[in-house]
């Protein structure tokens, strides 16, 4: 004899049951929730600038409140190079929504075969 499972129990009632049952008490937000996959932010989608030589010079990313849209964080990523063209230094600026600095990384990679470092800006 086969165990239900949660999935097959659901499965066996109506969409009025499931409301009743599930959604009911649930908020605006909890159900913006729910439908983000449980995340409460959303992803705006990111904007790149690039150099004339094709190469990304930077990236900037915004994140929203899921049931206000409000912009609560944004993250800035900028690329420098190497005269040859190799990817110098990724530096990672990330703000509050008043816009405040709450974090700055870089990552320096090498031309000789050494690891990249990563180091609070």
């Amino acid at each position: 004899m086969k165990t239900q499972t949660t999935l097959d129990i659901l499965r066996t009632k109506s969409l009025a049951q499931l409301k009743a049952d599930y959604v009911r008490d649930m908020t605006k937000r909890d159900l913006l929730v729910l439908a983000n996959n449980g995340s409460e932010q959303i992803y705006d989608i990111p904007v790149c600038t690039y150099r004339r030589d094709g190469q990304i010079a930077s990236q900037s990313e915004t994140v929203r409140d899921v049931e206000t849209g409000v912009i609560i964080a944004t993250k800035t990523i900028a690329w420098t190079y190497y005269k040859t063209g190799e990817v110098d230094t990724i530096t990672i600026a990330e703000t509050n929504a008043d816009g405040k600095e709450t974090g700055r990384k870089a990552i320096k990679h090498y031309t000789d075969g050494r690891q990249p470092e990563m180091k609070n800006a």
